[in-house]
């Protein structure tokens, strides 16, 4: 299963989705059984969210934003499912974090906002707390950062400007933050560029 794994990652580095689809298929079908075979395990759970992830990321690049969404919906099931039963566990907290941002980014891109400001609203939640718990954490505080912006940019596509405008201000207060102790991370600086510019225009 992990070979496959690496295989489908080295395939979409080399910009071959489709020859990575299949792997990630064939790592999907394994994860599946060991689940299956080892329901209590937890490794194997986890391994099989992230084919699942995988599928997603995949599909939606090929722009099968439905299938890619039915990927993400299992995904966002396991991360749920382990988040319950591991609640002190970071690395589950910000799987399901993940997952509600590939929900809300498909449904979005699907035109579905009322479902994407749903899952946005949830992908905040979840970055401000692992942000509040871990304040030195550079990724979770990028997480929050990437919550605000969506749900500025799904305010502003709900015409609610006042709320965008403040959501884009959360979003560049951390981008400020971070491009100021990392300058040479190109995308914090590009992150925040593009914010500004929003705003400007609001």
């Amino acid at each position: 299963a992990i070979s496959y794994q690496y295989l489908g990652r080295t395939q979409i580095a080399l910009g071959n989705l489709e020859d990575a689809l299949a792997f990630y298929q064939q790592f999907n079908q394994l994860a599946q059984e060991l689940h299956h075979d080892f329901p209590d395990h937890v490794d194997f759970k986890e391994g099989l969210a992230i084919s699942y992830q995988y599928l997603g990321n995949t599909q939606s690049a090929l722009g099968n934003l439905e299938d890619a969404l039915d990927f993400y919906q299992h995904l966002n099931q396991l991360e749920q499912e382990l988040h319950y039963d591991f609640p002190d566990n970071v690395d589950f907290k910000n799987g399901l974090a993940i997952s509600y941002q590939c929900l809300g980014e498909t449904q979005s891109t699907l035109g579905n906002l009322e479902d994407a400001l749903d899952f946005y609203q949830q992908l905040n939640q979840l970055e401000q707390e692992l942000h509040y718990d871990f304040p030195g954490n550079v990724d979770f505080k990028e997480g929050l950062a990437i919550s605000y912006f969506k749900l500025g940019a799904c305010y502003q596509q709900h015409d609610q400007l006042i709320l965008a405008k403040d959501y884009f201000q959360r979003a560049a207060a951390l981008w400020q933050a971070l491009a100021t102790v990392f300058p040479s991370y190109v995308e914090f600086s590009r992150n925040l560029a593009e914010v500004k510019e929003i705003l400007a225009e609001l």
